[in-house]
């Protein structure tokens, strides 16, 4: 298990490309500006919003973006409002290059939130 700020370390090493970022709607603090500035940003979520340049199902990944590739995707408390999360991290190993990084983070327990898509 490593932190955000080692996996924003990480993305230092990184020459260049796009991350990806899966449920980017401006609900958590992790904005793209944290991001290093060589690296180009596209934030997807289901619904429109700050931080949204793709509006689109995660469970789709590689239908929406086609032979587009990403150096490193990221994820902040998404995967346990997903129907399928083991389909997403499927489609999101297809969608990185070779040696791509991914950073998921998921808090273990919560209150039910954003029902019904609370799993």
């Amino acid at each position: 298990m490593i932190s955000f700020g080692h996996f924003l370390a990480q993305l230092q090493t990184i020459p260049g490309g796009t991350v990806l970022e899966v449920g980017s709607r401006a609900l958590r603090a992790h904005e793209p500006q944290h991001l290093p500035p060589h690296l180009d940003y596209v934030g997807l979520d289901i619904l429109a919003g700050p931080n949204v340049d793709i509006v689109g199902d995660a469970h789709r990944l590689a239908e929406i973006f086609g032979t587009r590739r990403f150096v490193t995707a990221m994820s902040f408390s998404v995967f346990e409002h997903l129907a399928m999360p083991w389909k997403v991290a499927l489609e999101l190993n297809r969608m990185l290059e070779p040696g791509g990084l991914v950073f998921t983070g998921c808090h273990q327990t919560w209150p039910v939130h954003e029902e019904p898509w609370d799993f």
